[in-house]
């Protein structure tokens, strides 16, 4: 089986598993402290509350953070309804104090309930901004390889953000600028947590020599293709092509080109053997995004102590302390991070590799993810008596 084939292959069984988990899906979660407590309405993920697998909960690190939303606002005496945000329903006669979570069941929300306090949860940049961003580069990426690629993962237009009281927003200060300035004073920033904080590797950073790009959804959007051409030129590179799905029109444009340095794995378990043994072999994670908050998977390629060479959009706050933030989205940008890459000595690579994983572990975890939603909702949302 050709790597196309097995990219394909790889393609179904993601569908599968998600259709799976669409069909598992519980759309709804109540969860009361009193029948007299006042509500927040939250539009995210009930079906984390459903799971009969607790290792499921670590297939993204939101699933643990939505049951921490829930606790904290519980502990802060209201009583919580949870409802899918894309398939769910805002119900009637709440006794509703505030509405917060994600778009599109969040406009519903604030329509169900306009005396509520309304609180956005942003977990990517700004709509306008990866829209825009999503059709210069899929534009950019069909001209170059007369390709035919559809835009991907184009977000839906909402005025929800204009809305909102207040926006609690995972990412940077590059993820604010994204935003309309008038925007900027609603938005406070949160370290997110990821799913590898109980685990390490100990291959040191001076003995790996590979590149990966972890990632999901969204090939042009995240960078693919200019890691592709990249690594497609440097043949004596090797690269490791973790996640996706990888879109058919996409993989048309390269064909026989991807060159046999290039290892696509597909979709891993990140708590596997095989996973691991992948990481093992890594240095550096190259990740040229152009439209996230922070992604989780640099998170955990750092915890593993894996060194991030990616994009402002891709990045959090003095991430350039232990790696290196991109210029731009383009092949000259891809060259100069992977020559800084190749310009560090053993030494330096184990400083960066020890001291992102420490800084990863120590800052982006649930319990600091849940002592700062704690403090938040406890200076945004009304006292309860």
């Amino acid at each position: 089986m050709n790597i196309i084939s097995k990219i394909k292959d790889w393609n179904h069984k993601r569908l599968e598993r998600r259709n799976e988990r669409k069909r598992q899906k519980t759309l709804s979660y109540v969860s009361e402290v009193s029948p007299d407590a006042p509500y927040v309405f939250v539009s995210y993920i009930p079906r984390v509350f459903y799971l009969k697998d607790p290792k499921e909960l670590l297939w993204h690190q939101n699933m643990r953070e939505q049951m921490v939303m829930v606790k904290v606002l519980n502990e802060l005496g209201y009583n919580v309804y949870v409802s899918d945000y894309l398939d769910g329903t805002v119900p009637a006669g709440l006794n509703c104090k505030a509405v917060f979570g994600i778009f599109p069941l969040l406009d519903k929300a604030m329509e169900q309930y306009p005396h509520a306090l309304k609180i956005y949860y942003g977990t990517t940049a700004y709509w306008q901004h990866q829209e825009r961003m999503t059709i210069e580069r899929t534009d950019a990426f069909n001209r170059k390889h007369g390709a035919e690629m559809p835009y991907e993962r184009l977000p839906e237009h909402s005025d929800g953000e204009q809305k909102s009281d207040f926006i609690l927003q995972i990412g940077s200060r590059y993820t604010i600028d994204t935003y309309p300035e008038a925007l900027r004073s609603k938005i406070t920033l949160i370290h997110q947590s990821t799913t590898v904080e109980t685990l390490s590797l100990s291959t040191p950073a001076s003995r790996r020599t590979d590149y990966i790009w972890f990632g999901s959804s969204g090939n042009v959007l995240k960078g693919l293709d200019l890691v592709f051409d990249y690594f497609i030129s440097h043949s004596s590179l090797t690269l490791h092509v973790v996640g996706g799905p990888f879109l058919e029109e996409f993989l048309a444009a390269y064909g026989s080109k991807l060159t046999s340095n290039i290892r696509i794995h597909g979709w891993m378990d990140v708590w596997s053997s095989e996973f691991q043994s992948v990481v093992s072999k890594c240095a550096f994670m190259v990740f040229p995004s152009c439209s996230e908050g922070c992604p989780g998977g640099v998170l955990a390629m750092m915890k593993l102590g894996v060194i991030p060479i990616v994009s402002p959009y891709a990045a959090f706050d003095g991430i350039e302390h232990f790696g290196y933030v991109m210029s731009g989205l383009d092949d000259e940008s891809m060259e100069k991070g992977i020559d800084w890459a190749q310009s560090l000595t053993a030494e330096e690579k184990d400083r960066l590799s020890e001291a992102g994983s420490r800084f990863v572990a120590d800052t982006f975890n649930l319990a600091v993810y849940e002592e700062e939603l704690r403090r938040y909702f406890s200076g945004v949302l009304p006292k309860v008596k």
